[in-house]
């Protein structure tokens, strides 16, 4: 086979097989068909710091909107408008109650920092974003000399997506990209 003949098969092929994925895919997807995960419970103890998990599941980008921590009627935290919005925060959790380090709507991760924890702080917290999904976590007073209280604190998640794939370079996740370079490399060796 003559070089150029190959280059332009494996050109054509490439051209359809690009064409073909993107007949295929959807124009106006969802961009967030997720579900909203809250770790069970927290313990911990008067005056302690507070994390209080919330994150979506798989992994999804949720800034353009509106995410609410809530205890009972009082906001703990609103987010919208890619901001976080102080003046609807509930007086007690003013100053307390802040984005978590590892706050990244962009990635789905909406966790709560609540500093000095009191014991009117203890009980059931909810994490809502704009669109109806709602998940709640338990905050529960840690009795003094429980060993178990790092146990307790430590996330409750199961693998997301991209943990599922550890090892795997992205690209070999679609599978029209791997038929491709699959076609290319199985050419590559014809030629030579």
């Amino acid at each position: 086979m003559r070089f150029e003949t190959v280059m332009t098969g494996m050109i054509f092929v490439f051209c359809f097989l690009l064409k073909v994925s993107s007949v295929d895919a959807p124009e106006n997807k969802e961009p967030c068909e997720n579900k909203l995960i809250c770790q069970e419970r927290h313990n911990a103890s008067a005056g302690e710091n507070v994390t209080l998990d919330c994150h979506t599941e798989p992994q999804c980008d949720v800034m353009d909107k509106s995410v609410k921590w809530e205890f009972g009627s009082e906001i703990v935290l609103l987010y919208r408008n890619k901001d976080v919005d102080p003046g609807a925060q509930a007086e007690r959790f003013k100053r307390r109650a802040k984005k978590d380090i590892t706050w990244n709507p962009a990635e789905g991760k909406l966790a709560v920092k609540i500093e000095s924890v009191k014991t009117t702080d203890f009980g059931e917290y909810t994490c809502s974003i704009r669109k109806g999904k709602v998940c709640t976590t338990k905050l529960i007073l840690q009795q003094l000399g429980n060993s178990d209280k790092n146990e307790a604190n430590k996330p409750q998640t199961t693998p997301s997506q991209s943990q599922k794939n550890i090892g795997v370079p992205p690209f070999f996740q679609d599978p029209v990209i791997t038929l491709v370079l699959a076609t290319f490399a199985l050419l590559y060796l014809l030629c030579h």
